[in-house]
């Protein structure tokens, strides 16, 4: 079973991929459809690994928006 850790490393790590070949071309992702794919599989690894945290970290943490994360998988 995944650490708490280990799934907000995740969570950072698809933030990264996101900010670094997505955020400059938001506009692009109708006419790049394997840039479409990489945001949604990443967006989709987020809301699982914010999924599989521990009630505890999430009650800590109420000022994330882990239901809209969740929600986005």
């Amino acid at each position: 079973m995944r650490t708490d850790r280990e799934r907000l490393e995740d969570i950072l790590d698809m933030c990264s991929q996101l900010r670094e070949h997505v955020a400059s071309r938001a506009g692009s992702l109708d006419e790049d459809p394997v840039l479409l794919a990489a945001s949604q599989r990443w967006i989709e690894i987020l809301g699982e690994a914010a999924a599989g945290l521990s009630e505890d970290l999430r009650a800590a943490h109420p000022d994330v928006p882990w239901r809209g994360a969740i929600g986005m998988r």
